[in-house]
């Protein structure tokens, strides 16, 4: 995969089971292996963009963050990773296990506008995750469900 993206340079931060075996990679010498992160905000600050490469997501915790820095993504359409990127608009969005589209999507979105793509990140993710909005929909969903006809 990197091969198609010989400038690239990688942090990678956090652990997880396959920690080891992708410092093993080849691809390893073109990365940074920081380790868990008390504060990932630095690293945002500094990304061009952020690769999620799951195979099974929940609500992506990583991916809010970069996007309220104003970090375009690049990730798997797994989980639910399509509420927090949009495709096209704030990055791209490729199919799980496909090692050659996350290389192509990322250097397309390398290669085009970032800072719009990350300031249409930022204006998504703070109308759908900052705290006000979350509260505000949890306060819509209680009152529906604390309203809602029980026999329906």
């Amino acid at each position: 995969m990197l091969d198609r993206l010989p400038d690239v340079r990688m942090a990678v931060a956090g652990e997880g089971p396959l920690l080891e075996a992708l410092a093993r990679h080849p691809a390893a010498a073109r990365a940074h292996f920081l380790g868990p992160l008390p504060d990932p905000a630095p690293l945002y600050r500094a990304a061009d963009a952020l690769l999620l490469t799951s195979d099974s997501e929940g609500v992506p915790g990583a991916l809010i963050e970069a996007a309220l820095a104003g970090v375009p993504a690049v990730a798997t359409d797994v989980g639910w990773v399509r509420e927090v990127v949009r495709d096209g608009a704030t990055g791209a969005l490729v199919a799980p296990g496909d090692p050659l589209a996350l290389a192509e999507a990322l250097a397309k979105v390398l290669a085009c506008n970032r800072a719009g793509l990350g300031a249409a990140a930022r204006a998504h993710a703070l109308e759908h995750f900052e705290l006000g909005a979350v509260v505000d929909d949890w306060q819509r969903l209680v009152a529906e469900v604390w309203t809602a006809d029980p026999a329906s």
